[in-house]
């Protein structure tokens, strides 16, 4: 049986009515599962505000001791550039009184004994720190027990 070209697109325009009409109660199913309350959504945004609020502050607070550790090289360094210039300084100095006026050129003796003089200041320093660093260690341990 053989079927003319206007039967078979009205078979076909029921065909796609029918599956028109599924997807809409599929759709309205959905919609119906997938509506929230306003009490829902309350509680959603309520809790998103209070992660934002969490992230913020966690990223304050790490913000927070980054800067504090900058500013303490930063100090460091300011130290230890006010420290050079003044040791380059005080070079200049002892360069200038070493110096033989007739001739230019340094006194061996009197440059190395300078450099020997600074040579046990640095290592009298370490000493120093050290025992002061082995002294509040134990203090440490002593107010820790």
């Amino acid at each position: 049986m053989r079927r003319t070209k206007d039967e078979r697109k009205f078979e076909d325009n029921e065909d796609q009515d029918a599956n028109k009409k599924q997807k809409t109660k599929k759709n309205k199913q959905v919609d119906r599962v997938l509506k929230l309350t306003a009490e829902h959504k309350y509680e959603i945004a309520n809790k998103e505000l209070e992660t934002l609020k969490m992230n913020i502050e966690e990223g304050r607070e790490k913000s927070e001791t980054l800067l504090e550790r900058l500013k303490a090289i930063l100090e460091g360094t300011d130290l230890s550039i006010a420290e050079i210039r003044k040791e380059a300084f005080d070079f200049g100095r002892f360069l200038s009184a070493a110096e033989n006026g007739r001739t230019g050129k340094y006194d061996a003796e009197k440059l190395w004994k300078y450099m020997d003089d600074k040579f046990k200041a640095k290592e009298a320093l370490i000493d120093k720190l050290q025992l002061k660093n082995v002294s509040l260690k134990t203090q440490i341990m002593k107010a820790e027990t």
